[in-house]
């Protein structure tokens, strides 16, 4: 097969198969929309199940406008000049551009598109989740599925037991650096402190954001529409709850991701994206500005409006978009460029596509570059992978990694280094025991929703 290209960096990665039975799946893009201004402009004042947001906002209003962080890759900063032009009318000194940072480190607010005669203009915050002070209770939810999240918790607290000398020395050696923050790290993510927060989970909980977010007249989202492995799809309310949210509220919600209504394009009937939305809902009125965004980085559409009614508009595009028949495989090369492989933690969110494709005792190999490392070994192993989607992968599949993170760092994770997707390709089929393995490759897998063709 001729040599191809892909994502991976910033650059791409060049690869020629050497397999005789390799098939290459990506999306079908819809058509680019190149008057980027004009049409955020339109969806403002056409937006979907309310007023156009010039009569929304008043002139005294306290105003967040909600943008992403660098975990999105849409033409944030025309959208957010666009959108403060089309509340120009609103006090500037009223308006707070909050950066929803969820549980991840904070933002570089240049990279982002919040440039310096912006930032000039307006307040800005940026988002830090373990900032408790900056947080305010907005209400309550109650619980839900407490006989599931129960014998969820029960399973990891027999399963501790086993792990508790470890966990004791971690917790240990943290506390003698003098890292209590650390320690307190270590502790939640034991086997123990795992089954503590599963069962807190389905009982009555707080929810809390930060109070530039949180004590706004009217908060304004923009953010990004695209497949999202247990919320169904992303944008929306996503971007108060878990954007603006304090850390620990945030793993409650997380440690829900092994419901079975939390899948991957699941947006209704989905107890994670349903949590989201009247945790978000809980702040009062929002307005959503969402992009969804092509495989090229073009723009397909803009959805403004409620932000419930706008995200599962855009959420019909994004599957669209995103829906691609292919055939099962021994191994599926899943490949994905920045940002959503910045790291680590990001890049896993490519393996919940290759699972819907890979055969029992298979493998997926995840191709990217990582730049920003891990992203947290303990959250990647023990949160996402053993949570988050080991259930959904066939029995007996291996994970493998071609990255730009070295053999030593990949060997604490779990998965298997390989320094590039031949050698990947050989260890597996050393590990099988035989050549002819078929292989199929999503390029571009984060923006992906395979339907497997079902095999004869």
């Amino acid at each position: 097969m001729s040599e191809i290209t892909l994502p991976y960096g910033e650059r791409g990665l060049r690869w020629s198969p050497r397999e005789k039975n390799v098939r290459i799946y990506s999306c079908a893009p819809a058509p680019a929309i190149t008057d980027v201004e004009g049409a955020v402009r339109d969806s403002l004042r056409k937006p979907i199940g309310t007023e156009p947001l010039r009569e929304i906002v008043r002139p005294a209003d306290r105003v967040a406008v909600i943008v992403s962080d660098a975990a999105r890759l849409f033409p944030q900063e025309r959208f957010l000049r666009t959108v403060l032009a089309e509340i120009s009318h609103a006090d500037p000194a009223r308006v707070t551009i909050v950066i929803a940072n969820g549980s991840h480190t904070l933002s570089d607010p240049e990279r982002i598109g919040l440039t310096r005669d912006i930032r000039a203009r307006f307040a800005v915050v940026n988002h830090d989740a373990r900032d408790n002070d900056s947080m305010r209770i907005v209400g309550r939810l109650p619980g839900k599925e407490r006989l599931f999240f129960f014998a969820q918790a029960l399973r990891h607290l027999v399963r501790s037991f086993s792990s508790l000398p470890g966990d004791l020395r971690r917790v240990a050696s943290a506390l003698c650096r003098g890292d209590a923050a650390g320690a307190a790290d270590c502790a939640g993510y034991t086997m123990f402190g795992r089954a503590l927060f599963i069962f807190g989970a389905s009982f009555r909980t707080k929810v809390r954001i930060n109070r530039a977010a949180a004590d706004a007249d009217i908060r304004i989202l923009i953010g990004q529409i695209k497949p999202h492995f247990l919320a169904g799809f992303s944008g929306g309310l996503k971007a108060v709850f878990p954007g603006c949210a304090r850390r620990r509220d945030i793993a409650k919600n997380h440690f829900m991701m092994n419901h079975p209504t939390a899948a991957l394009g699941r947006n209704e009937n989905n107890l994670l994206r349903e949590y989201i939305e009247r945790a978000g809902a809980l702040c009062g009125r929002s307005f959503a500005v969402n992009a969804v965004m092509n495989p090229d980085k073009t723009l397909a559409g803009v959805f403004s409006g409620d932000p419930v009614a706008a995200q599962r508009r855009g959420s019909e595009l994004c599957r669209r978009i995103a829906d691609v028949e292919a055939e099962p495989a021994d191994i599926v090369v899943s490949a994905e460029g920045l940002p959503e492989a910045v790291n680590l933690y990001q890049l896993t969110k490519v393996v919940p596509p290759a699972g819907r494709l890979v055969r029992p005792g298979g493998a997926i190999i995840c191709v990217g570059e990582c730049c920003f490392g891990v992203g947290g070994t303990m959250v990647v192993n023990e949160i996402t992978c053993r949570i988050g989607f080991w259930h959904l992968l066939p029995p007996g599949v291996r994970l493998y990694l071609v990255s730009g993170l070295d053999r030593s760092t990949v060997e604490k994770t779990a998965f298997t280094y390989a320094l590039t997707i031949d050698d990947a390709i050989a260890q597996e089929k050393k590990r099988r025991g035989r050549d002819g393995l078929s292989v199929a490759v999503l390029s571009g897998a984060g923006l992906m929703m395979p339907r497997c063709k079902a095999e004869g």
